[in-house]
């Protein structure tokens, strides 16, 4: 199924479930056998192509805000250009910087700005993003948990994640707080606000969830 042979595929998932009849994911990848060739049929009405803003790093979880996008990546610079000094310039298991959030708008000629980190408290020490905005004035973001320069590490001796908020004011992004279902030992990150402003939804392994993370 990896390598898209899926009509290959099918008959191995059968003579599986014959012996493993309750094994749902099975019986899922069995319906995904039959359906692939459904989801393909209006895959011609779209054009997908490599924006124009990648420069090969990681660049992800893209968001509109006001004439451009906000969006996360491992792009080389941002902590240096604030005279950030850390134990380390590199992310263990990427070998790439750290996260941080860039902005970047539509030029003349189709493509897009040179991409600019974000000013203010919001690109600190370690990762940073992704960002999400109830107003062009508010925005929420995922942070590491660290305090100073150290990260605090849970109970299950993990750097778990947070959610911030930040106000934008006089051309710069301050008076970063935590969001008030944040913990030590468990993880809040990645939120998105709907249009109105009145509901963020969230991924967390806090307690009282139905898997190894879920959406509140």
């Amino acid at each position: 199924m990896i390598n898209g042979k899926h009509a290959a595929a099918k008959p191995w998932i059968e003579t599986y479930l014959k012996d493993n009849p309750k094994d749902e994911a099975a019986e899922d990848l069995l319906i995904s056998c039959d359906k692939v060739d459904d989801l393909k049929k209006d895959s011609m009405r779209y054009s997908v192509e490599l924006s124009k803003i990648n420069t090969g790093e990681s660049n992800f979880s893209p968001i509109v805000y006001k004439d451009g996008i906000v969006f996360t990546t491992d792009k080389t610079g941002a902590k240096k250009s604030k005279g950030l000094s850390i134990i380390s310039d590199t992310y263990a298991w990427t070998g790439r910087p750290y996260l941080d959030m860039y902005f970047s708008k539509p030029d003349k000629s189709g493509g897009w700005s040179a991409p600019v980190p974000l000013k203010g408290d919001v690109n600190g020490l370690y990762h940073d993003g992704p960002a999400a905005f109830s107003t062009d004035s508010i925005m929420y973001f995922t942070r590491n948990n660290y305090v100073g320069r150290k990260t605090k590490l849970g109970s299950d001796e993990a750097v778990n994640l947070k959610i911030y908020e930040s106000r934008y004011r006089n051309n710069t992004w301050t008076e970063v707080q935590e969001f008030p279902y944040n913990s030590d030992n468990y993880s809040t990150g990645h939120p998105a606000i709907t249009k109105d402003g009145n509901t963020m939804y969230f991924v967390s392994d806090m307690p009282g969830g139905l898997g190894g993370t879920d959406l509140w």
